[in-house]
């Protein structure tokens, strides 16, 4: 029997963990060979304070968090606690309308096996008898061991199967309640990365034909692969040093009520954005969540680099205490959905993420992950619980401290390359997170287009900037912006290609200057 880790609200504000049978997730597990792992969390005692005299039952049946089996009285008492204080919730707390999901995302439901398992589960485990599902066993697989040896030199061992599954989701749950500090509820779903996550609720949440709201300039996947394929209508918001214009957000906003289509989402990159490099403060988050409540619209925050932020070239790092908070910290009525992914903290190649949500959000996305993948990776996961578990969480603050001082003298070595290469030429943001310097050609440049003989001849690879605007690299508009990455070249590597870039620069702009005197 498949064990889910929840968690109920305690009388400190915090969250006690328990294991409880979970339904669902035995059903993906037993018919798919899947474990799905998923925890819902109050924030605070103070979020919905009249719950209070239900709660107070939930906490006498949760009182002792050692696990109990899933058959005996005080487990059916859990699970009728749990049951109420559920009911409650649905009827009390916001939450993801069915009138704002797509038809993809109102035709989710679980499959006919789940239905079947549900009905066992009264049922005592220790006497089950599984012989419905079609997994392997155990037995049959040649892989007995696997060893890591990490950078500090510590060498991991897994050799438990079962190793990181439920764990990663406790530990992820544990990890967002200390970070962000959600006002309201919460659920969190182990994910496949933040590609998937994008598609998966973007699926979930609009038609072919629908307006999403975001960035003028945005992330390339949704760029390529989710606006064009899922045919939705990017409405472009402006930017500017601080990200998008609140100004702009509702002017738009406006114009669309009057005609009765208003867009049911934002999609936003909120730090270190992708690609012009922008860190939104919380003053401009506040004012954007505010025009979003006042239209019910959903916020998308996509946050890769939330842990990658340094506001300043020298000086201390913030680690984990001093990072800017996010749309989630902010979110009292849970119209945010929360992406966060493992790609840019330990590997991409783990294809591993969480997405934090309102719980019928994150049961939507459950099902849809499912359907599509079967879950995140098994390995992946327990690669990754063994390396957390090693650290405990002062060593993911250390972890992350590190990475931000990598990235902060990278990013101070392109930056004064870059002052000392194509100041006057070109104009950029000092960046404060992530791994982007988002550079406005000058020199009488008009689209980056024109100077891209002379960058493969230098052989400096940058990436023109109309690539990423939300309305597709073939609109017929001038784009003077170019997006450089200090994430992977060399130190050397960065100080020469800016002096390349200069060279052609200053090569166009001479070249520009016998047209300007003729005119």
């Amino acid at each position: 029997m498949l064990l889910a880790f929840r968690s109920l609200p305690c009388k400190d504000g915090f969250v006690s963990q328990t294991r409880s049978s979970c339904p669902r997730s035995t059903a993906h597990s037993c018919a798919q060979g899947r474990r799905h792992w998923r925890c819902s969390a109050v924030a605070s005692e103070s979020a919905a304070p009249e719950l209070e005299g239900s709660r107070s039952n939930v906490r006498e049946s949760r009182s002792n968090i050692v696990p109990k089996p899933s058959g005996s009285p005080s487990a059916r008492s859990d699970r009728e606690g749990h049951k109420a204080l559920t009911q409650i919730l649905k009827k009390k707390l916001p939450v993801i309308r069915k009138a704002l999901l797509s038809s993809a995302g109102k035709a989710r439901s679980p499959g006919g096996l789940d239905t079947v398992l549900e009905s066992y589960n009264e049922q005592p485990e220790h006497d089950r008898i599984p012989l419905h599902g079609g997994l392997p066993h155990p037995s049959a697989f040649p892989f007995a061991q696997l060893t890591v040896k990490l950078t500090s030199g510590c060498i991991l061992t897994i050799d438990d199967p079962d190793l990181g599954l439920p764990s990663l989701q406790e530990w992820t749950q544990k990890h967002v309640r200390e970070q962000h500090s959600p006002p309201g509820y919460f659920q969190v779903l182990i994910s496949n990365g933040s590609n998937h996550a994008i598609e998966m609720v973007t699926d979930l949440l609009l038609e072919r034909g629908d307006s999403l709201l975001c960035e003028s300039f945005t992330y390339f996947y949704l760029v390529d692969s989710v606006l064009p394929i899922k045919g939705y209508n990017a409405i472009a918001m402006p930017l500017d040093g601080q990200g998008i214009c609140p100004r702009e957000l509702r002017q738009v906003l406006q114009k669309k009520a009057l005609t009765g289509e208003v867009p049911k989402v934002l999609y936003t990159v909120p730090t270190g954005h992708n690609p012009t490099g922008t860190v939104t403060p919380l003053s401009r988050k506040q004012e954007i969540y505010s025009i979003c409540q006042e239209y019910n619209i959903i916020i998308i925050e996509d946050d890769a680099y939330y842990y990658l932020q340094y506001p300043d070239l020298q000086g201390e790092v913030p680690g984990l205490g001093a990072l800017v908070p996010s749309y989630l910290s902010i979110d009292t009525d849970s119209r945010v959905v929360r992406l966060d992914t493992w790609s840019k903290v330990l590997a991409p190649g783990l294809r591993l993420g969480w997405v934090t949500a309102h719980p019928d959000m994150v049961d939507l996305m459950a099902l849809a992950l499912h359907a599509s993948l079967n879950g995140p990776p098994g390995l992946s996961q327990a690669l990754m619980i063994a390396v957390t578990q090693q650290w405990g969480l002062t060593g993911f603050q250390e972890h992350c401290s590190k990475m931000q001082r990598v990235y902060q003298n990278r990013a101070s070595i392109m930056h004064h390359a870059a002052i000392r290469e194509v100041q006057g030429l070109a104009e950029w943001q000092q960046p404060q997170a992530g791994m982007f310097i988002w550079l406005k050609l000058l020199a009488g440049i008009q689209d980056a287009d024109d100077i891209a003989a002379e960058l493969v001849e230098a052989n400096v690879m940058v990436l023109p900037g109309k690539l990423a605007h939300c309305q597709g690299a073939e609109a017929a508009y001038p784009c003077p912006y170019i997006r450089l990455s200090f994430a992977n070249a060399s130190e050397a590597q960065i100080e020469e290609g800016m002096r390349r870039l200069g060279e052609v620069l200053r090569k166009c702009q001479q070249s520009l200057l016998p047209q300007a005197d003729s005119a």
